[in-house]
């Protein structure tokens, strides 16, 4: 998959340079992905005396995890009073402790590697009768939370606040866990793309060749799991969400973490901007402007997100360092799915918005399973919790995406390749039927099949980051083809 062009900003343009798979190999356990459920396995299996192996298609933190906020926190995206209603007050409980335990180990681990991590308080801001059934129902997980005044300059009166919440530095903490991982006899390669799955046999092909990795386990961790049933990512809702990075006098903006309730909705922290070079000054983060893979963009959400940001700061100064995109992927209960495939494979998957801790919690929870031990929260995430006769979670998007899925694949009039301009794309009138163009800034037209690879829904072009998207399952590729981000593992194919 060719990772997203523009990382969060924690992340520089140039990565990490590892060797990459040269031979065929047996290992006890080997681990796809390099994200932070995949290191926070190949650490933990190291401290245990466990070999394995992680194989990673591009570098360490090209996928989700490079594209994130980094917000640390342990309450779900999804209202807790929901949870509290649909799973009952115990399973919730187990909820917030799998969370929390998953937060103190972040903690932990930071200050073991010396990577900058900070305890914050978490706010929520909405309207009255949000917060206080929030409140109540945080207050009987056992959340250490109260309803007061949020700190100058943000507009609003009231707001919900989690205490002892955190904000760290994702790039640091996964440099330093990999560099610790293989310290104690984890071996990391990069450039090494699983091609194929036979049970825990990998085929693997890196720029010295095509071998074979055969392993006792298989830890899947690329957030959209790789050879995954159907049924389960039917189960997933990719969506796209945006941020922004900008330089404020120091002081000047307030050390939390904080998200509204409107849709789309706002996610705020800071970075102090002196751990970054930027003497006198820190970094506000602020994203959201949401909506589905696949969906028409209307606007500049960053534009958008700026505007937002003003009414959040006023007289505030800003100063625009960088501007991403990354994909969250939700599950219609509001929980994460971790457990173990049709093959006996571990994975994780539907973090939502909060996947720094979930990430970490299925990475915990996946050396579990891989030493042999019981696994805690199991029965809690496990992905046969869905009954066979729900509705698939590309339904439940609403009745105008499926409008707009099932229009798409209709007949209508389309333009001409002509039309486009250096650097556009679009769906266009080819020889054969429709084609996915795009023409390249030097003028040369490309024209490929407009269906995804993974199960042959019908492409949109992402004008704002010139990709391809899929509405089904939240493949993205980019202008030429390739694969962004999965479930998709093949190139979008040329046309004759």
């Amino acid at each position: 998959m060719t990772p997203i062009s523009q990382p969060a900003i924690w992340f520089s343009t140039a990565h990490s340079s590892l060797p990459t798979l040269a031979r065929d190999l047996s290992v006890p356990v080997a681990i796809i992905g390099a994200g932070l459920m995949g290191l926070t396995a190949a650490l933990e299996l190291s401290r245990a005396g466990v070999r394995a192996i992680v194989l990673e298609r591009h570098w360490i933190g090209a996928g989700d995890t490079g594209h994130t906020t980094a917000h640390v926190t342990a309450r779900p995206d999804a209202p807790m009073a929901d949870l509290v209603s649909s799973l009952g007050a115990d399973k919730a409980a187990q909820l917030w402790s799998a969370m929390v335990g998953a937060v103190d180990h972040l903690k932990t681990r930071s200050e073991q590697l010396n990577v900058p991590f900070g305890t914050v308080n978490a706010w929520l801001l909405g309207r009255e009768a949000r917060l206080n059934s929030e409140l109540e129902a945080l207050l009987s997980v056992g959340a250490s939370v109260f309803i007061g005044t949020p700190p100058a300059p943000l507009p609003r009166k009231q707001g919900l606040c989690v205490r002892s919440q955190a904000r760290f530095d994702i790039a640091e903490y996964l440099r330093a866990t990999a560099a610790q991982a293989q310290q104690l006899g984890a071996e990391i390669v990069e450039q090494a793309v699983v091609t194929a799955a036979n049970g825990n046999r990998l085929t693997v092909s890196s720029p010295l060749g095509e071998f074979t990795v055969q392993a006792e386990r298989v830890i899947i961790a690329t957030h959209v799991p790789v050879f995954a049933n159907p049924l389960l990512l039917d189960r997933l809702k990719p969506t796209q969400s945006y941020a922004l990075a900008l330089a404020v006098p120091s002081g000047s903006a307030p050390d939390i973490l904080c998200e509204d309730d409107e849709d789309p909705y706002h996610y705020y922290r800071l970075e102090r901007g002196a751990t970054r070079g930027h003497a006198n000054e820190d970094i506000v983060i602020f994203g959201g402007q949401d909506h589905a893979t696949g969906q028409p963009v209307k606007g500049s959400p960053f534009r958008k997100l700026e505007s937002t940001l003003q009414k959040w700061l006023p007289k505030v100064s800003t100063r625009l360092l960088r501007e991403w995109s990354g994909e969250l992927w939700t599950v219609a209960d509001g929980m994460p799915i971790i457990g173990t495939d049709d093959h006996d494979r571990y994975f994780g998957t539907g973090f939502a918005g909060v996947g720094m801790t979930q990430a970490t919690l299925a990475g915990l929870m996946a050396t579990e399973w891989a030493r042999g031990r019981a696994v805690p929260w199991q029965d809690l995430f496990t992905p046969k919790r869905f009954a066979a006769s729900e509705v698939p979670g590309f339904l439940q998007r609403g009745a105008g995406f499926v409008t707009d899925l099932i229009a798409s694949g209709l007949p209508h009039k389309l333009p001409s390749s002509d039309s486009l301009e250096p650097g556009a794309g679009g769906i266009v009138r080819g020889e054969a039927g429709k084609a996915a163009a795009y023409r390249t800034l030097s003028g040369q037209l490309l024209q490929l099949d407009p269906r995804c690879t993974h199960a042959g829904c019908e492409l949109i072009w992402n004008a704002l980051d010139s990709t391809w998207d899929c509405g089904c399952h939240g493949s993205r590729f980019s202008a030429n083809g390739q694969v962004r981000s999965g479930p998709a593992l093949t190139p979008m194919k040329p046309l004759e």
